[in-house]
């Protein structure tokens, strides 16, 4: 842990691959199997002298001027519709900049039933601010630096950016509206459908009026609707005021927002009324921390394309599997892919060992009635929506898939987590830590008995507090202590995760064999969790199996979130 130090001291190096693999979309392989071959030769030692690097981000120039003049009006007009608490990508303040013909800064305050919310795009150097409520925060990309503060607490702390702060939603989006108005609308963004977008006249100015809903992409409830009508500038075509209308479970809010474009914005937390004398607490990874974590990052964002049967059980040696004993796991081109069966194997494959059941489902994957859990592409993932019927008079029942929603991913590549990473086998030995968050204090601990060989001890412990963002889920129990045992001579997989919960619940989670992929990148195939006390009842043990086939690809059809539907079977 990292306490008081000079916000403007440079960052070390150690990670400038994995910083540029999460702000691109296609990480240099050659570059981060360096990265990863440089770890294992190096020992773990402070880099304290490294120089500052920024985040490499490209533009896209061939996009014309006027398409971007339609962007900037519709683009603000986003943070109405989906109550955006976050400044968007570098790419799309290159776009707006286009538009905005000089301007350096927009200013914009949305004032809804509950608060007022102020947001500031510098379009020059790409930084950003936002203000609302109890919290304050300032994002410097070229430094990659989030400085927050909560005016409840009077707690001053910088993270590292790792591509959180921007919405890397935003640029499709808007896009898609553009698109829209040539004859191709878009279907949906983070849960809403846009069911109509069009250009008015209203008391004789210029208005962009918007309608979404929740209503799954198949067809299903709505729950929550917008109408929002934004006045555009008549010369430049950019928003001055807007007005939308939120229905949601029964409730209206409206929400008011007006936009301006200053020649400066603040440059600095403190511009936005910070104390600078107020104590900052530092918790960007540096030295031995920073360049575990990287290791870890790196082997998950660069392994190999696979296909794989995972088998838990609470027998290493199981003779019956039952509902959400085997999970189906496809990776191909950053897209993923996670089943599990909902029914009990079939009776031919009961009493078969672990890789007998495997190798069957790999060589037919119909013998299984498969739960779509989720989805995910480069940018979005898929949530299905399921029921459970009956299939006929003896009491068997079946699953049918209604629907699906798309979300945009709002999260940094390296944090970001599947449900039930267990099951994932590039995510096993890899998962996210938490390090570089504003609310975790990390540091490498020497000399610790009790661990796997060869690891080192990655500790991490609650402290403080930080904004969630909308994508935070709001049922799942905190963290509040984490030990990851990490063995760098084996690409960084953590062998060990221990970790405490706010509810008092202690889990361990441990890798028991590994494997090499084709590419070289190790992972597990097979893995454990001892029995356990939980809430005063005892937890009996969880065996994981994992069965990878790199050399071929799950069917392009299983990719594609429309196969599961029922009414498409």
């Amino acid at each position: 842990m990292n306490e008081t130090t000079n916000p403007n001291d440079p960052l070390p190096e150690s990670l400038q691959t994995v910083v540029a693999a999460v702000a691109s979309d296609e990480p240099d392989p050659v570059a981060m199997h360096e990265f990863l071959d440089n770890l294992k030769q190096r020992p773990i030692v402070a880099d304290t002298n490294a120089p500052r690097i920024a985040p490499v981000l490209e533009t896209n120039p061939a996009i014309g001027r006027r398409t971007w003049a339609v962007i900037a009006a519709t683009a603000a007009a986003i943070a109405i519709v989906f109550g955006l608490q976050h400044p968007p990508t570098a790419n799309a303040l290159e776009q707006l900049a286009q538009a905005l013909s000089g301007q350096r800064c927009i200013h914009m305050t949305t004032t809804s039933d509950t608060e007022t919310a102020e947001h500031w795009l510098m379009l020059e150097d790409k930084r950003s601010a936002w203000s609302s409520g109890e919290w304050i925060e300032y994002f410097d990309p070229t430094l990659d630096m989030v400085t927050t503060f909560n005016k409840q607490s009077g707690e001053l702390v910088r993270t590292a950016g790792q591509g959180k702060a921007p919405a890397t939603f935003l640029t499709d989006f808007v896009q898609s509206l553009v698109d829209s108005s040539r004859g191709n609308p878009p279907k949906s963004i983070r849960g809403l459908n846009i069911t109509s977008s069009e250009t008015l006249n209203v008391d004789g100015k210029r208005t962009l009026r918007l309608k979404a809903d929740n209503g799954t992409v198949a067809g299903g409830a709505v729950t929550k609707s917008v109408v929002a009508d934004i006045v555009l500038d008549e010369s430049t075509g950019l928003p001055v005021d807007g007005h939308a209308v939120v229905n949601a479970n029964g409730k209206q809010n409206v929400i008011d927002t007006r936009w301006d474009y200053p020649n400066n914005g603040p440059d600095s937390i403190f511009a936005l009324g910070v104390d600078p004398k107020t104590k900052l607490v530092d918790r960007i990874p540096t030295g031995d921390v920073k360049r575990v974590v990287g290791g870890v990052y790196a082997g998950r964002l660069m392994f190999d394309d696979y296909r794989a049967v995972v088998i838990q059980g609470s027998k290493s040696d199981p003779i019956y599997y039952g509902p959400g004993d085997i999970t189906l796991v496809g990776l191909n081109q950053k897209r993923l892919i996670q089943l599990r069966n909902f029914a009990s194997l079939p009776s031919e494959l009961q009493g078969k060992s672990r890789a007998e059941v495997a190798a069957a489902i790999m060589n037919d994957v119909n013998l299984c009635d498969w739960w779509p859990l989720r989805m995910f592409d480069k940018k979005a993932e898929y949530r299905f929506q399921t029921r459970i019927v009956d299939k006929n008079k003896n009491g068997e029942t079946e699953l049918k898939v209604d629907g699906f929603s798309r979300v945009e991913i709002n999260l940094p590549l390296p944090e970001f987590i599947v449900p039930s990473w267990q099951n994932v086998p590039h995510f096993v030995g890899r998962p996210p830590l938490g390090v570089g968050r504003g609310d975790i204090q990390s540091m490498i601990v020497e000399e610790v008995d009790g661990g796997p060989e060869e690891c080192v001890l990655l500790r991490t412990s609650l402290s403080g507090s930080m904004p969630e963002a909308p994508s935070d889920p709001t049922t799942t129990t905190r963290l509040t202590k984490g030990g990851y045992w990490i063995r760098a001579n084996r690409d960084y997989l953590v062998m060990r995760t221990d970790s405490e919960f706010a509810n008092g619940v202690a889990t361990s989670f441990q890798i028991d064999k590994l494997a090499q992929s084709p590419r070289g990148r190790w992972y597990a195939t097979e893995a454990s969790t001892p029995e356990s006390q939980r809430q005063g009842s005892v937890t009996a043990p969880t065996f994981y199996s994992y069965h990878l086939d790199f050399g071929t690809s799950l069917p392009e059809s299983m990719f594609d979130p429309n196969h599961y539907l029922s009414d498409s079977k």
